[in-house]
């Protein structure tokens, strides 16, 4: 029986409710098989062991081979060398013997003379044999004794002309010379010859015995991996295991069956916390913002619920009945400052020494224009932009959607970025640099305008307030607005923002930044003062006490029912569904430091319970997504759901306690770029 066969049949017997078949014939072809694979396993291995041997034989073979071939070729020079000194010594012999032949009495015996010839001809011959060889020794026994006995001059024979001898001498000369020169020639080039086949030789050498190590290594890492593979690999044995266990409990079985059909998290809901959940607190803002507002397809949260946040004391000074801030109108001047702090960004990190592909520059390049932002931002725009009426600046289909415009930022701003560091490598003037970012911010102007609109420098704003009073503002420009209409109400500088990082690394009351997270050049620092979370619900439930609003930020996907609008820590039961728990496993400082949490979405508090210790029970939160979840958009959260996935809190400063103050005055400590404190602005 296979071992395919015996799962199907097993899987089979437990649907139809059957007996199992037996396992005894299974078992034994498993062990069969087992060590079928392990004998696989060392043929393997020894044929891999057989293959190095026969490489290394193999090299062995080649080596002797080019040894032989070596040493052949220094036989071969060696006789050549001989046999050249030998045809020299016989030409130094026929020279000495001719000129034997010439010697007569009386006869010009300077131009004759044995001795100086005989000389000459030594001097030659040690000159040339030096060239041939130290070793060699061609031994110039005198010129009458080179001449055999029958050469020597005989008495009555006759006597050859001086010409002729001379003629006759000249010539041998040439040619001796010639033969010389040719010699030369021979020797050096074998000397060359010699010299290079050393050299290669040496280098042969070592690409075999580089050859000879490299199947070894080889070798080594296939058996290691092996090895490896056998005990760390998922399996057929494991598989078996795991379905068996799986199928042997009915729950699983269960949950298979309902989770193959509806979305998981809402398999695991709660019923019993949804039961317990209302909508009635302690205390609650006088009046909450009209209309329900919506960020759409859109990373805006932080501007929405600014926004809120300040509509709720500007609808109550001028007795609106609903009002709306242009979210879209900071949604544009926030692209253009965040653009032209990108590409400022891109030359400080490049005057700071930072590499295009290191982790800070590659992180920027990530995401050169994301939606996200923090309160300090927020500021920067008020503050140098001000603000308008919604229906002065209205939404449009990229401020809704704005995942295409967001795509045309971030391929042009990388190739700017480019652009900004081949600058940079020339040692540019700062004037150059500011001129080549004009030119680049001016196309961008034109993107941002074309998807967004451009905002009027003045505009006009007419409202019926509740009385149906007609009033009339304006032409007013949205900096003047700002001033003179909301900040007198509601000043964006008086508000601080707190939050809470339980990592060690990061101690409570210290002043943190993150680098390079802003948005406008020359503004206001993102600033945060780290605090217990217990202090950050301390000063939430004193301004909801107050009537005040308090944006925030969190974690909103965490343990948390969309539909219902409901964020608890008892919301899911993942592990009655799974057999495993998720999401709070890990502590909160645990959770930033391996990646499962951060800071993703920012809201607004509008209501606190209080328990009868006077300590924060539940908060209402008012969301930007639209009255189709929770309470017509509001949601309901637990204060222990905010000490798990809660982060942030910007309150008035009336309600800061002095020491908690002063932490602003400390000179921050600066987060990596790429922290989670930094994730809001993402």
């Amino acid at each position: 029986m296979s071992e395919e066969t015996y799962e199907f049949q097993c899987m089979r017997a437990e649907l139809l409710g059957l007996e199992k078949p037996s396992l005894e014939e299974f078992e034994r072809n498993r062990a069969e098989r087992l060590k079928q694979q392990q004998e696989e396993l060392d043929a393997a291995e020894a044929q891999l062991l057989e293959e190095q041997d026969e490489t290394l034989n193999n090299t062995g073979g080649k080596l002797d081979e080019l040894n032989t071939i070596l040493s052949s070729t220094q036989q071969k020079l060696n006789r050549f060398k001989q046999t050249a000194c030998t045809s020299l010594s016989n030409i130094f012999s026929r020279s000495g013997s001719l000129q034997t032949e010439t010697v007569n009495p009386g006869k010009e015996e300077s131009e004759t003379n044995p001795s100086t010839s005989g000389a000459n001809t030594r001097r030659n011959t040690t000159a040339c044999t030096s060239n041939i060889n130290p070793t060699l020794n061609i031994t110039d026994q005198g010129d009458n004794q080179m001449l055999e006995p029958e050469q020597q001059h005989q008495p009555g024979e006759p006597v050859i002309p001086i010409e002729k001898i001379r003629a006759a001498k000249d010539d041998v000369q040439k040619k001796m010379t010639s033969h010389l020169h040719k010699l030369d020639s021979l020797i050096n080039k074998a000397d060359q010859a010699e010299i290079s086949m050393a050299e290669q030789t040496k280098q042969m050498r070592k690409m075999t015995n580089d050859h000879v190590k490299m199947p070894t290594k080889k070798n080594v890492t296939m058996k290691s991996r092996m090895i490896e593979a056998c005990s760390s690999a998922v399996t057929q044995e494991k598989l078996d295991k795991w379905r068996k266990n799986f199928y042997e409990e009915p729950k699983n079985v269960l949950a298979q069956n309902v989770c193959s059909r509806f979305d998981p998290f809402d398999v695991c809901l709660s019923r019993k916390t949804i039961e317990s959940i209302n909508h009635v607190f302690t205390y609650k803002v006088e009046m909450e913002g009209k209309p329900v507002t919506n960020q759409k397809n859109s990373g805006r949260c932080w501007l929405f619920a600014a926004l809120n946040c300040i509509r709720l004391p500007f609808m109550k000074e001028y007795n609106l009945d609903e009002f709306e801030f242009s979210q879209s109108y900071l949604f544009y001047w926030d692209k253009i400052e965040r653009c032209n702090y990108f590409l400022n960004n891109i030359v400080n990190t490049s005057r700071r020494g930072e590499k295009v592909d290191g982790r800070l520059v590659s992180f920027l390049l990530t995401d050169p224009t994301s939606d996200g932002g923090q309160w300090d931002m927020l500021v920067n725009l008020i503050t140098k932009h001000g603000l308008m009426p919604k229906k002065s600046f209205p939404e449009s289909f990229t401020s809704e959607a704005s995942q295409h415009m967001n795509a045309v930022l971030r391929s042009k701003l990388r190739e700017y970025a480019k652009v900004l560091r081949n600058l940079m490598d020339t040692n540019p003037s700062d004037e150059e640099i500011n001129a080549k970012i004009d030119d680049i911010m001016a196309e961008i102007y034109k993107v941002v305008g074309i998807c967004l609109g451009i905002p009027a420098e003045k505009f006009t704003w007419e409202y019926y307030d509740k009385a149906k009073a007609y009033h009339s503002v304006g032409p007013i420009k949205p900096v003047e607005f700002y001033n003179t209409m909301v900040k007198p109400i509601f000043n964006v500088e008086d508000k601080v923002c707190l939050v809470t990082d339980p990592r060690l690394s990061n101690p409570y009351s210290q002043a943190y930044t993150v680098d390079c997270l802003g948005n406008v050049i020359g503004g206001r620092p993102v600033l945060y003062n780290n605090q217990p979370v217990e202090l950050l619900l301390n000063m939430v439930t004193a301004s909801l006490k107050a009537g005040e609003a308090v944006w925030f930020g969190c974690e909103v996907s965490k343990r948390f029912a969309p539909k219902q609008g409901i964020e608890d820590l008892n919301i899911h039961d993942f592990k009655l569904v799974f057999d495993v728990d998720i999401q709070k496993t890990l502590c909160k400082a645990d959770r930033l430091i391996y990646g499962e949490s951060s800071m993703t979405h920012a809201m607004l508090f509008t209501a606190v319970s209080l328990d009868e210790n006077g300590f924060p029970k539940k908060l209402r939160v008012e969301n930007s997504w639209g009255e189709e979840r929770g309470e017509k958009g509001y949601l309901v959260m637990t204060a222990d759901w905010f000490k798990d996935f809660g982060f942030e809190v910007v309150v008035d400063k009336k309600f800061v306690p002095e020491d908690v103050m002063r932490v602003f005055e400390m000179d921050p400590i600066v987060l990596p770029a790429w922290d989670p404190m930094g994730t809001l602005a993402q």
